[in-house]
């Protein structure tokens, strides 16, 4: 196809209720009535390469593309609401609003973002809009905050039954947001797509396809373009390839049923095939060590970059290990595991239980595959869902289930060391038959124009370290990059993040984080913003120091309480 001519507009004013909201315009040359992708933003758009070479690539296709700082960030005026309350809604319909009102729109909207872009566009969503045509929320949450007990948390999560306007919905294997993203797609009542790729925090690169994928999105429903390609659910398979479904979870998938068996004398056992637990009577302890997730690698925390999880051997010997047979055929586990156990009423319950479903290889090799938290508020029966995935297993791999209490450093240890017993465990596993997946491959080359560029960035440096007894656990994961914007002002950033536990003195764990941020404009003048933080067993406290031209600007510190419970988004 042939590219239009861009033409670019920064710091538009749009009309808001706490002044004017700041946006950046890219949009076709000389041409009228085109429709609209928006994005809202609580991330300063001024410092932001993604989205302006993402804009300008639709913008040459066709599309005007308008970026918006929310009230109270970046150039906006007002004060910012709090983070993803209903309140941000005010600002996507303010800007809709003006959208409709230009000459060179055609009246139909579509909404996207990544994260907190997500969440704002999930949020447009829901309060609807009659120029809202479609959205593609990518790597977003539902909800704020996954502790339950928090009515201003709780009044802030997105009411998916709300949403009338077709999805297409993009997350990532390895990301904090997975869950949320699968249970967007199950529960919407809409036109729906699922895209679920191999990816972390970051989600899918520019380089990797996901302009075209979006461009066949917009064009279906914006420009009343060919019917969308593919199947409607299409996901990576960790250990390789993608997956076509027509429907999530698959509804091809048989349950596999894992009953715990032996240990009589306290915490070891076996898995075995079942429908049925084969004693009630049968139980195991869950032993306490805050050392155990050291090993899992950066998912789930999108500051510490992309690092896979290690070899699991290590944290599995701190927990009950639960052990299968070999699978003994080429597998698919496809959907969300769920473990089972019975928790007695005559002991203190478990504080937390956290349970991780590993392979196990033919050299010994333990390779993570999800994990689970949950806080028994009971006693009884107890239902832990896993996270959702898509995992080729082998004939000969082992399923190993390794529960504990801790899962470090994702979640705050426990302040102290307290084994328990529970009874009548078993885990469900979806499984899908290799032979019944649908191949495909959603994410074709770049065009021969070339795909948008990425800012430069450093990757982490992940390391831990453990002492001579296995006692003391440090995890330490830095890194930092910079870029040059447009007019030449150089950014960089810089993270330094180090976590400290001890197995036998849980209560005297430690995080440490300094995150910086520098700005260089070419007239030589600079700014540096240090942020320091710390957390530990009850504390929260950081410290944040702003200097221009090396003189301090302001300064400030905080201190929070923080509770030892916490569970993972």
């Amino acid at each position: 196809m042939s590219l239009l001519a861009v033409e670019e507009t920064r710091d538009v004013r749009i009309p808001s209720a706490s002044g004017t909201l700041s946006a950046d315009v890219i949009r076709p040359a000389d041409v009228a009535a085109v429709p609209t992708l928006l994005t809202v933003l609580p991330y300063r758009k001024d410092l932001d390469l993604f989205w302006h070479d993402l804009m300008r690539w639709f913008a040459a296709r066709g599309y005007a593309c308008v970026l918006v700082d929310l009230s109270g960030t970046g150039r906006s005026d007002g004060v910012a609401a709090p983070k993803m309350s209903p309140e941000e809604a005010r600002d996507s319909s303010a800007a809709l609003d003006w959208i409709v009102a230009q000459p060179w729109s055609d009246g139909g909207v579509g909404m996207w973002g990544m994260s907190s872009g997500g969440f704002t566009t999930l949020r447009a969503a829901e309060v609807g809009h009659p120029a809202l045509r479609a959205v593609i929320p990518m790597l977003s949450p539902l909800r704020p905050d996954a502790d339950a007990g928090d009515p201003e948390l709780s009044r802030r999560a997105i009411d998916v039954s709300r949403i009338r306007v077709p999805a297409l919905c993009i997350g990532g294997w390895r990301d904090l947001y997975a869950r949320s993203m699968v249970e967007l797609y199950e529960r919407l009542d809409v036109p729906k797509r699922l895209i679920m790729g191999p990816w972390f925090h970051r989600g899918p690169r520019l380089e990797e396809g996901l302009p075209e994928i979006a461009l066949e999105w917009w064009d279906h429903w914006l420009l009343g373009g060919p019917a969308l390609s593919g199947s409607p659910v299409q996901c990576a398979i960790l250990g390789g390839g993608w997956g076509g479904f027509d429907a999530w979870p698959p509804p091809r998938a048989s349950r596999l049923r894992l009953a715990a068996v032996g240990g009589a004398a306290g915490d070891a056992g076996a898995l075995a095939r079942g429908e049925t637990v084969v004693s009630a009577s049968v139980s195991h302890v869950v032993p306490s060590n805050a050392t155990v997730g050291a090993q899992s690698g950066s998912w789930g925390m999108p500051s510490a970059g992309e690092v896979p999880p290690a070899d699991q051997t290590v944290d599995d010997r701190h927990c009950l290990r639960l052990d299968s047979a070999g699978v003994g055929r080429d597998a698919v586990l496809a959907g969300a595991a769920a473990v089972e156990f019975e928790v007695a009423a005559d002991g203190p319950l478990p504080a937390r239980i956290v349970a991780r479903l590993c392979r196990v290889r033919d050299d010994g090799v333990s390779e993570l595959i999800t994990t689970g938290t949950c806080l028994p508020t009971r006693a009884g029966r107890q239902v832990l869902r896993l996270r959702p995935t898509l995992v080729a297993l082998a004939a000969t791999d082992r399923l190993r289930l390794a529960l504990g209490d801790a899962d470090f450093p994702r979640l705050v240890p426990l302040p102290s060391v307290r084994s328990h017993r529970l009874s009548n465990l078993s885990v469900e596993i979806p499984i899908l038959d290799p032979a019944t997946l649908d191949p495909v491959d959603p994410f074709p080359s770049p065009e021969a124009s070339g795909a948008p560029l990425r800012a430069d960035a450093a990757g982490p440096r992940w390391r831990v370290d453990r002492a001579p007894d296995d006692d003391l656990v440090s995890v330490r994961f830095a890194g930092g990059g910079s870029y040059a914007l447009a007019d030449g002002t150089c950014v960089g950033t810089t993270s330094d993040v180090r976590a400290t536990v001890s197995a036998s003195r849980p209560h005297e764990s430690e995080l440490v984080a300094v995150v910086g941020g520098t700005l260089e404009h070419p007239s030589g003048s600079t700014a540096a913003v240090e942020v320091t933080l710390s957390a530990r067993q009850t504390r929260f406290e950081a410290e944040a120091v702003l200097t221009v031209d090396g003189e301090v600007a302001m300064s400030a510190t905080w201190s929070e309480p923080l509770r030892p419970e916490g569970v993972s988004a």
